[in-house]
């Protein structure tokens, strides 16, 4: 007779990470549907909201590919998922040096969740459960 063994349980803090990444993925699908919505509404057929929507919906898709393979628990995983959520923060943060008009209050809210998926990744907990 065959055996069953149950597989390793994810911690509670990399759920939540992994959680926030999904909520991240969802608004910026929702995002970025209205936002092409709106450049067909409107019109605008120029190359830089064109390029904001394409390099926008890339990123969603990037950052769904990474939280899919959260179940891999590779080590890779663990540190792309860092370094892409410093790559959005770090263009939040260049979105308002471009654009003074944003507020600081959007800015911080749009940098939360990036901040607290790489503070938990960087826990020992998150560590242990990528390094199988």
């Amino acid at each position: 007779m065959t055996e069953v063994t149950e597989a390793a349980r994810m911690p509670f803090a990399v759920r939540s990470a992994r959680f926030v990444m999904t909520l991240q993925v969802a608004f910026a699908v929702v995002n970025f549907a209205l936002y092409g919505m709106a450049i067909i509404a409107h019109g605008l057929f120029g190359l830089a909201p064109i390029l904001y929507f394409a390099i926008g919906v890339a990123f969603t898709v990037l950052l769904g590919l990474l939280t899919g393979r959260w179940h891999s628990r590779l080590r890779r995983v663990r540190w792309a998922s860092v370094a892409f959520e410093i790559v959005i923060a770090g263009g939040q943060a260049a979105a308002q040096a471009i654009d003074p008009g944003i507020s600081t209050g959007h800015l911080i809210s749009a940098m939360l969740f990036p901040a607290v998926v790489v503070v938990i990744l960087l826990t020992p907990a998150a560590g242990r459960w990528f390094d199988r």
